[in-house]
């Protein structure tokens, strides 16, 4: 198994040791700059399942070049609504994010 980096790593291994830092807990969002390749950045969002717990990541990734802040704007709120679908297609809600600029 991979070291827990990146966006995805970042927000599974927040979910697993129950110590979601504040930004995750206020965005329900994790951006990721450079951490598994100096040339690729990644946003993630965690999964609930129906008992409430955690049971996955869903993130997009790609060339750094394109994670600039506009983009990042524009794919984060795209990302959430996909995150609460998929926790609703697992029977959980995925809680209310406050709407806030994430910072690098």
């Amino acid at each position: 198994m991979l070291p827990l980096k990146g966006a995805a790593g970042k927000v599974v291994a927040a979910f697993q040791t129950y110590d979601t830092d504040e930004a995750l807990r206020r965005t329900m969002l994790v951006e990721s700059y450079g951490e598994r390749d100096k040339s690729c950045a990644g946003l993630a969002s965690p999964i609930i399942g129906a008992d409430g717990r955690f049971i996955g990541a869903l993130s997009l990734s790609g060339p750094i070049t394109r994670f600039n802040p506009e983009a990042v704007a524009r794919m984060s709120p795209l990302l959430l609504a996909a995150a609460k679908r998929a926790s609703e297609c697992f029977g959980g809600r995925l809680p209310d994010a406050a709407p806030t600029t994430l910072e690098n």
